[in-house]
C-alpha cells in the first residue's frame, strides 16, 4: 500500500517513448494483422524443422524460411557470400542498384552459428523492406534502430536478442553494410521490452513466455509486459495501435498530471522549430519542474523557440544551470546563445551571466563544460576570461581525439578571433607543449 511494489518501466523514459513511437510507425504501414498476429518465431525444430551444419549449400533453404516468416519474397533476392577478405568488418551487405534485383550477403565466417546467420539475414531483409520500399530513405537519424526493430515486429525478435547485436554500419551509393558484434543500438533489453509492448497491444491475458531468451530479454519482455497491462502507460492506442493515444494535443498541467513519456512524447512533437502558443508555452514551463531529466532537457530546447522569450521563462530557464542533474545543466547551458542575453545580464542569484557560466565552466562533468565553452562563445570578447579553462578542456580533448575538440575551436575562434594568431601573440597563456599539441591539431584541420 505504500507503492514498495509499484511497476515500474524496464528502459529509460527516451527509449520507451522512441519505442512505442517507431512500433506504431510500423504497424500503420505494415499493418497491425501483420505485426500483431506474426507468430513468434523461436530457434526450434517447428520453426526449423531442416538439418543445420553450416554449410553454404543451407543458406538458400534457411533464407527461403526467414523471408516467408518476415513476409518478403526470396525470388526477389540475389543471395550471396563473402569472405572476412573481401570485405572486413561486416557481417551482412544489403545492395540495391537501380532498376536491379536486391543482393543480400552473409560472411561466410558465420555460417557455422545458425542463430547469428538468421539474426543477420532478417536485418538485411528489413533493410529492403524499408529502403526498398521507399518507407525510408537511408537518412534518417535512427534508420539503424528503425532498421533492428523491424525484425523484432514482425517475430525475429528472439534472434536479435541471442545474439546482442552490435551494428557499425554506413551507406556508400547504393550499398548498406553492416557489421554485428557483442552489443547493439537496440540492446537486448530494449528488443525485449519492444516484445512485451507487442504482447500488450495482442491483449494477451497472461505474462509472455521468456523460454529463448537470455536474461536481460527476458526480463526485459516480461516486466516490461506487466508494467503496461497494470499501468496502461502505453504511447500506442491498445485499440487501435496504427496511432498514437493520445494524437497530438496540448497538455496545460503535463508536469502534474500524466504519465512521462505522453509528456515527453508530446515536447518532442513540439521541438520542430515553431513558435509555440500561450498554451504550450505554460505547459512546457511546467514541465521544467519534472523530476525526469529527459522531460527538462526537452522543454528546455522547445521553450527557446518562441522569440523574443518573456523574463519568466527566461529566468526559469537560467536556474537550470544549478540544477544537481548534469545533464539538465548541459542543455541549459546549450540553449544560452538562443536567450539572446547580454553577457551582463543579472540572473536570480545577483551574478552576471558570464561570472556564473565561468563557473559552470569548471563543472565536473566534460559534457556540461564543453556546453558552456560553448555558451560563452556567443559572447565573444566578453567571455575573454575563459579562455585559459577552455584552452585546457581544448588540450584534454585534442589528446583524447575528442570531437569536442572542434567544438571548443569554434568557442575560441568567436572568443579571439583567430585560435592561432592569439596562442602566437600570447604564448604565456598556456604550456608550450600544450601550445605545440594545439598547434598541429589546428594545422592538421581542414581548411
Amino acid at each position: 500500500m505504500f507503492g514498495w511494489f509499484a511497476p515500474t518501466c524496464p528502459v529509460d523514459l527516451i527509449s520507451k517513448v522512441w519505442v512505442e513511437r517507431r512500433l506504431s510507425w510500423l504497424i500503420e504501414r505494415f499493418g497491425s494483422d501483420r505485426i500483431l498476429n506474426a507468430p513468434r518465431v523461436l530457434p526450434t525444430h517447428e520453426f526449423f524443422p531442416e538439418p543445420y551444419n553450416g554449410t553454404p549449400e543451407e543458406l538458400p533453404g534457411l533464407f527461403t524460411r526467414v523471408c516467408n516468416f518476415m513476409g518478403a519474397d526470396p525470388r526477389r533476392f540475389h543471395l550471396e557470400r563473402f569472405s572476412e577478405s573481401e570485405i572486413p568488418d561486416a557481417q551482412g551487405l544489403y545492395h540495391k542498384a537501380e532498376q536491379a534485383s536486391p543482393t543480400i550477403s552473409i560472411k561466410e565466417d558465420i555460417l557455422p552459428d545458425q542463430e547469428s546467420v538468421i539474426a543477420v539475414m532478417a536485418h538485411e531483409i528489413a533493410h529492403d523492406l524499408l529502403l526498398g520500399s521507399k518507407l525510408l530513405n537511408g537518412d534518417e537519424e535512427d534508420h539503424e534502430q528503425l532498421t533492428d526493430l523491424l525484425p523484432v515486429a514482425l517475430g525475429m525478435g528472439t534472434f536479435h536478442c541471442n545474439t546482442t547485436i552490435k551494428q557499425k554500419s554506413g551507406i556508400e551509393g547504393a550499398m548498406s553494410y553492416w557489421q554485428i558484434s557483442k552489443s547493439g543500438y537496440l540492446t537486448a533489453s530494449l528488443c525485449g521490452y519492444a516484445m512485451g509492448v507487442i504482447e500488450y497491444l495482442r491483449h494477451a491475458k497472461s505474462a509472455p513466455s521468456v523460454k529463448y531468451l537470455g536474461l536481460d530479454a527476458a526480463e526485459a519482455m516480461r516486466s516490461g509486459y506487466r508494467y503496461l497491462l497494470k499501468t496502461g502507460d502505453c504511447l500506442i492506442d491498445q485499440d487501435h495501435p496504427a496511432r498514437i493515444d493520445p494524437p497530438q494535443v496540448e497538455p496545460i498541467d503535463p508536469g502534474i498530471h500524466g504519465f512521462a513519456s505522453r509528456c515527453l512524447y508530446v515536447l518532442q512533437l513540439w521541438n520542430n522549430g515553431e513558435s509555440l502558443s500561450p498554451a504550450q508555452i505554460a505547459a512546457a514551463q511546467i514541465c521544467l519542474t519534472r523530476k525526469e531529466s529527459a522531460i527538462q532537457c526537452t522543454a528546455l530546447m522547445v521553450l527557446t523557440q518562441s522569440q523574443p522569450i518573456s523574463e519568466p521563462v527566461v529566468e526559469q530557464i537560467l536556474e537550470k544551470l544549478l540544477s544537481s542533474d548534469p545533464t539538465v545543466r548541459e542543455y541549459a547551458a546549450l540553449v544560452i546563445p538562443h536567450l539572446n542575453l547580454p553577457a551582463n545580464h543579472i540572473t536570480k542569484v545577483g551574478d552576471p551571466l558570464v561570472e556564473i557560466l565561468l563557473n559552470v565552466l569548471k563543472d565536473p562533468s566534460t559534457r556540461v563544460a564543453v556546453a558552456a565553452a560553448q555558451a560563452l562563445g556567443s559572447f565573444g570578447l566578453e567571455a575573454i576570461l575563459a579562455v585559459p579553462r577552455i584552452l585546457s578542456l581544448l588540450v584534454a580533448a585534442t589528446a583524447k581525439l575528442s570531437p569536442d575538440a572542434e567544438l571548443l575551436v569554434g568557442s575560441l575562434n568567436s572568443i579571439v578571433g583567430d585560435l592561432r594568431q592569439y596562442l602566437n601573440e600570447n604564448p604565456e597563456v598556456i604550456g608550450s607543449g600544450h601550445r605545440e599539441l594545439i598547434s598541429d591539431y589546428l594545422r592538421a584541420r581542414p581548411s
